[in-house]
């Protein structure tokens, strides 16, 4: 990919000219950028309601919105703010193996603008320029320029389900769920994750996030596919790597379709497979009851299968989203003040008191490997021991929808 820099008539050149590219970007696509709140009710001590607050963006003229798993998972209540005005939401559906979410608002805002997934299996490069806008701290929507700096499919000992972009775009308190660009405009992928102990972030390619979006519209829920085998990572000097099966599943789709033990996996679909890494992209892309032509070396000949794979749903737990640690959720108190708990009811949006106070504070929480989710946490017990909230905190509308 070649960026685009801009014309060179620009006094200061390319510096200037990246400027440029990233204030177009940000104008271009700022009005499908939301903050996104979602209410838990009595999960404090005393009954107080925990609120969890990031980032998401329309994607489609209906109102969906693609966000955070670990968010909205097992909201009461979940609305999203734009221009100082909330509007109710509900929860379509979740994917806990990858943190995406899809939400939908209730009454669309009259001038939110919404984006189109890329289903291209191209990635941007390594080196290449990123630029995500984000809610950081549930401020209003803003960029963040950062790099490509990896190609991930595992992280550690912990194994990711796809390849994920990993950027040294920092993703702090409310920044999880932004859409992210190219330095061209177009959109490449959500954050999902922040790797903290790396300065880095997750990021989720829109392709991957299309093929999640299809499940959760249709069904509310992602299903994954079961080929029913066990595979090894071998490799040789002459032969470089490949994957070979080692089992089958008896009466599994792979068993079913003529794979045996020993085989040599050569592709799956439009997919070649030279590594683990390979296979488990291709298998993500893959559904359920579908065949797909799976093409082995057995000896030498190549044949080609053609497989009816199984259903396997993603794990219940949304924590954690990716495998990459075990952090507890962002989480924080909020007592409502009572002059400020005007919501959003179904039909329309109301204005709310302001997120982006400075007292708002970042989810610092962490786990094992040191990764965090990035919704932000907002602390709001005032230091006088009042039971009012700060003016400048975030007020949990008490009307709004259960999920």
């Amino acid at each position: 990919m070649t960026p685009y820099l801009g014309g060179a008539a620009d006094n200061g050149g390319a510096p200037l000219a990246l400027q440029k590219r990233v204030i177009d970007i940000y104008r271009a696509n700022e009005r499908a950028v939301v903050k996104v709140f979602a209410a838990f009710d009595g999960k404090q001590p005393g009954g107080k309601t925990m609120l969890f607050i990031g980032t998401g963006f329309y994607i489609s003229k209906e109102g969906h919105i693609l966000t955070n798993t670990n968010i909205t998972y097992g909201a009461d209540r979940i609305w999203v703010e734009r221009n100082g005005i909330a509007y109710a939401a509900e929860l379509v559906g979740s994917d806990p193996l990858t943190n995406v979410s899809i939400i939908k608002v209730f009454a669309l805002p009259a001038d939110f603008q919404f984006l189109r997934l890329s289903d291209s299996p191209e990635v941007p490069p390594i080196g290449s320029f990123l630029v995500a806008l984000t809610c950081e701290l549930g401020q209003d929507p803003g960029p963040s320029l950062g790099l490509v700096s990896g190609w991930n499919t595992s992280y550690g000992e912990r194994i990711l389900p796809t390849i994920y972009l990993r950027s040294d775009i920092p993703s702090d308190g409310g920044e999880g769920g932004s859409p992210v660009f190219d330095i061209n405009g177009s959109l490449v992928g959500m954050l999902i994750v922040s790797l903290p102990e790396v300065r880095s972030s997750f990021i989720l390619p829109a392709r991957a996030i299309q093929r999640i979006r299809d499940d959760i519209l249709f069904s509310g829920k992602v299903t994954y596919a079961y080929f029913g085998f066990q595979t090894r990572q071998k490799s040789s000097l002459d032969s470089g790597p490949w994957v070979e099966v080692e089992g089958l599943v008896e009466g599994g789709p792979a068993a079913l379709a003529g794979v045996k033990a020993g085989d040599r996996l050569l592709s799956m679909g439009d997919f070649a497979i030279m590594t683990d890494a390979d296979l488990r992209v291709a298998t993500f892309f893959q559904r359920p009851d579908e065949f797909v032509p799976v093409m082995i070396k057995r000896g030498d000949q190549e044949i080609e299968l053609s497989v009816k794979p199984g259903a396997r749903e993603a794990p219940p737990s949304a924590m954690p989203p990716v495998g990459v640690g075990t952090p507890e959720p962002p989480a924080a108190v909020v007592e409502p003040a009572d002059e400020q708990s005007a919501a959003p009811s179904r039909g329309e949006g109301v204005s709310v008191a302001g997120a982006s106070d400075s007292n708002a504070t970042a989810a610092d929480s962490a786990g094992e490997g040191g990764a965090s989710e990035s919704a932000q946490a907002v602390s709001e017990s005032p230091a006088d021991g009042s039971d009012k909230a700060s003016a400048g905190s975030p007020v949990v509308p008490e009307d709004v929808p259960a999920s």
